[in-house]
């Protein structure tokens, strides 16, 4: 599920995603990190596979938090996401 929204910088927008880790994982190309954005490796992608099975096998919900800033007037499309968080939910 995505929402978009007006960004905070120069009238552009964001979408704002949330799902399934396999679905979205596979529509992030970066990831943050605390020195911003980074092309996002299959090695990476795959740990976070990894990461999501072992929070799925203590009985928790799993989601992929993932965003990406584009034009006001661009249309919305969920490829080339930033993923942000897995979340584990009770």
């Amino acid at each position: 599920m995505s929402v978009v929204v007006r960004g905070p910088r120069s009238g552009g927008s964001l979408v704002l995603t949330k799902g399934a880790p396999k679905p979205i994982l596979s529509l992030c190309t970066s990831i943050i990190t605390p020195a911003g954005a980074i092309l996002l490796t299959e090695e990476q992608r795959g740990a976070l596979l990894d990461k999501t099975n072992a929070l799925a096998s203590q009985a928790l919900r799993v989601l992929v938090l993932a965003y990406k800033e584009q034009s006001a007037d661009a249309p919305t499309s969920e490829e080339g996401l930033t993923f942000v968080a897995l979340v584990g939910d009770e």
